[in-house]
């Protein structure tokens, strides 16, 4: 098919205005999708984009570049030269590669609810109108400059667009027959778009015309976005469906400890329009029983679904969540959505209270990851277990919100990158504060630590620092179908029991890569095995700061979901001390540890040891956080231990036996003043 050529284009700056400023407006997040008829992974992992994006299509713009390779694409060949010069633009290697806001992110399982929520605002708007007789397309772009840009150069970028293209028969190898907001071309100056001033209180306009090509079969519109040349981010964009009501979260922080006082977070509805508009308002709530949450809008609160009469210009909606004393992570939607219409703008918010177990999970559509997470956290008698989308794992370590949890149950499942950094940085700084990580997933380590000319992502110095050095495994190779069994190192003290298992393909026939590792020092134990029992499946590690389990597949690859759900039960208790080595209980057994004397104790309190043990002991003390406040090491025969309780603050303290692989039975100690 031939390059698109149109038979007329006018893309002019025409006027120029000043607008009643709203100081910002709301950011829509804008997707750069390049995919291919005859991908595979693109049929695998294109859904789970949209199932994430078509509720979010007012909080966010998507076009869809297809790209040369690896096979046949009609949706390529009507445009070659304007998809090809994209592709190296953002120099694209393989697909599906999805950019947001003009940073690639990788897979298009990347995208979830938080890139929506997280969203913001943007000083400038941009406005799209347009008409179509069914001969050609006329309309105008409009930037309103609403605040102070950040500096740079900046340009505006248009794109035709088709809205929804469907086939009878997949065009490509891959069995895709639906293709949304497929790019057919650029407008003006092409990729390289016109420039742009951007002077707050400035309006700029631009008008434009272009006939409709005969092979546009269905919707035809224009998208357009504005774009720092430096950094290549988006600063806003805009399309013609673009709704007047404007709705976004503005609380900085989605994620939140829970505070006494209760919990605050800020919505900015805005009126774009010059009339009043009739908009409902909704709060879901996924909330523990005892909590409560309200939203205040126009000066009265309220908790079910209202319709209000909203006058032009911004006004706020203020959500106060107020937790109970049960345990969990509550999550709240804010949607806002002009009366009439199906479809809303949502704001998502979260609060945690009292969870020392957080099962965290890559959110993907292909794949449901939680039953084993949730049957294993009931079977161990768990009542301070939630869940969490890995998308706020990051943040939360980092500014303290996780800091009552104890335990990670992280399942990537089979995304990539694996790993970006922060969240890298994040799981060494919780285990260097003595917190526990449980980690399963397909291709992870070879992600890591294979080389990007193969298509791995994560293969950064942090990373296989913290394969290497915290989950303490070395990698081999990432398999195929032949390792289609899993059994547990029967002489493992914690998961030596466990049934084999069945390995299954849950992302395709084809998709079954199970990764081989292998110990990487001698804190570390092997615990299962495939089909070869020298190949090695999962390791498990103990340094005595902190201890690891890593899987080479992800817990849903499991043909036996009881497997599965015993893995997390016994992570979770020897995570939590209830699981220790028969020799090393029986070698305790042998030594007598009295009571603290006196316990409760203010000043100090003692406690003997008496008895012979074959290797070095010590003796290890934490507080309720399990954070240590205390560690000797005892050399045998009979010692006395002298705590100086005197600069503990009050409270009840837990101690053990350990050396420094296994602990012993855990005791209590209760500090007062």
């Amino acid at each position: 098919m031939k390059k698109l050529l149109l038979s007329l284009i006018t893309f002019a700056a025409l006027t120029l205005g000043i607008n009643e400023l709203n100081a910002q407006a709301k950011r829509y997040v804008f997707f750069e999708h390049f995919t291919q008829a005859s991908c595979g992974p693109c049929a695998a992992q294109n859904p789970s984009f949209q199932t994430v994006y078509t509720p979010n299509r007012l909080n966010g713009h998507h076009v869809a570049i297809h790209t040369s390779w690896p096979g046949y694409d009609p949706m390529y060949l009507h445009n070659t030269a304007e998809s090809a010069s994209s592709v190296s633009y953002y120099t694209v290697t393989g697909v599906p590669d999805m950019i947001v806001n003009g940073r690639s992110v990788g897979s298009p399982t990347s995208v979830n609810q938080a890139t929506f929520d997280a969203a913001g605002q943007s000083p400038i708007r941009v406005r799209v109108t347009e008409s179509n007789d069914g001969r050609e397309v006329s309309g105008r772009v409009t930037i309103e400059v609403l605040d102070d840009v950040p500096a740079g150069n900046y340009v505006l970028k248009t794109a035709v667009v088709e809205r929804d293209i469907v086939y009878t028969a997949a065009p490509g190898s891959n069995g895709e027959k639906e293709f949304p907001n497929v790019f057919r071309r650029y407008l003006g100056n092409g990729l390289g778009g016109e420039p742009v001033t951007l002077t707050k209180g400035q309006d700029f306009n631009f008008d434009y015309v272009y006939s409709i090509h005969a092979d546009w079969k269905t919707d035809i519109y224009t998208l357009a976005w504005v774009v720092n040349t430096t950094t290549k981010e988006v600063l806003n964009s805009g399309e013609p469906r673009d709704v007047s009501i404007e709705a976004f979260a503005t609380t900085a922080k989605l994620f939140q400890k829970a505070e006494p006082a209760g919990n605050q977070f800020k919505t900015t509805v805005i009126n774009t329009s010059d009339q009043d508009v009739q908009v409902e308002i909704s709060i879901n709530a996924d909330q523990p029983g005892d909590w409560a949450a309200t939203y205040n809008f126009l000066g009265a609160d309220y908790s079910d679904t209202q319709v209000f009469t909203v006058a032009p210009g911004t006004h706020e909606i203020t959500t106060t969540v107020n937790a109970g004393s049960d345990a969990g992570i509550a999550n709240y939607v804010v949607s806002v959505k002009v009366a009439g219409d199906d479809l809303g703008q949502n704001s998502s918010f979260s609060v945690i209270s009292g969870v020392t177990d957080l099962v965290v999970l890559r959110p993907d559509t292909r794949v449901d990851f939680l039953p084993p997470y949730t049957a294993g956290m009931s079977q161990a008698g768990s009542l301070t277990s939630a869940k969490l989308t890995d998308n706020y794992l990051a943040a939360a370590i980092t500014d303290g919100t996780l800091d009552g949890v104890e335990h990670l149950y992280y399942n990537i499942g089979w995304n990539f990158p694996a790993f970006n950094l922060a969240t890298v940085e994040a799981l060494k700084a919780f285990m260097d504060r003595g917190g526990n990580v449980l980690m399963a997933g397909q291709d992870v380590a070879w992600d890591v630590f294979d080389v990007p000319a193969n298509g791995a992502n994560s293969t950064f110095a942090q990373a296989k620092d913290l394969l290497s050095n915290y989950f303490d495994i070395k990698f081999f190779d990432d398999g195929n179908g032949a390792r289609s069994q899993i059994a547990a190192e029967t002489g493992d003290y914690v998961f030596g029991n466990v049934s084999s298992s069945t390995v299954t393909r849950p992302y395709g026939s084809t998709a079954i890569y199970p990764d081989r590792i292998d110990v990487n020092s001698a804190d570390a134990a092997a615990i299962f095995h495939y089909n070869v029992a020298t190949e090695i499946a999962g390791v498990r590690s103990d340094n005595d700061a902190f201890k690891t389990v890593y899987i080479g597949i992800g817990l849903e690859q499991f043909g036996l979901v009881d497997v599965a759900t015993e893995i997390v039960r016994l992570s979770h208790d020897w995570f939590h001390g209830l699981i220790t080595s028969t020799e090393f209980d029986k070698a305790l057994e042998a030594l007598q540890m009295s009571a603290p004397t006196p316990n409760p104790a203010n000043v100090e309190a003692v406690i003997n040891v008496n008895g012979n043990f074959g290797a070095d002991l010590n003796f290890r003390m934490t507080d309720m956080n399990g954070v240590q406040v205390y560690n000797e090491q005892l050399t045998g025969g009979n010692q006395t231990i002298r705590l100086n309780t005197a600069n503990l603050p009050a409270g009840v303290y837990f101690y053990h036996l350990t050396d420094g692989k296994q602990a012993g039975k855990t005791q209590k100690l209760v500090v007062v003043h």
